[in-house]
């Protein structure tokens, strides 16, 4: 993500988005459901899941359907992205909903997760 002003502007303006996002998220939601077909059954060995640039939590919501085992780390740089999400989904329990920056992960230099996704998020 650009740094500086450009960086500001565009959390403001997801923050301004966040109760109304997945009304309009038409695309969205059709990318994660591609997105959901081609994830895996199976993760193999234990471990967290990690979903980057979350949103108002419509991708979330499936990775906690289709792995209801796992926990899961949902983030997203806008604050209000993450209550949002939190609202709809509930968070607590198996899902943490954290705000931060997908370029600059809050976690040790070398997180084990089984899973990192991430839908409509780097091209920002």
């Amino acid at each position: 993500m650009a740094q500086g002003r450009s960086h500001f502007w565009l959390r403001q303006r997801f923050s301004r988005a966040a109760r109304t996002y997945e009304a309009h998220a038409v695309v969205q939601r059709q990318v994660a459901a591609e997105l959901a077909s081609l994830l895996p059954d199976d993760l193999g060995a234990a471990g967290w899941l990690l979903e980057i640039g979350c949103g108002p939590g419509g991708f979330s919501a499936e990775l906690c359907q289709r792995y209801p085992q796992r926990r899961i780390v949902a983030l997203d740089f806008s604050h209000a992205m993450t209550v949002e999400a939190a609202r709809r989904l509930g968070g607590g329990g198996r899902l943490a909903l954290l705000c931060a920056d997908g370029e600059r992960l809050p976690f040790p230099a070398r997180p084990r997760f089984a899973l990192v996704a991430s839908n409509a998020v780097f091209q920002w």
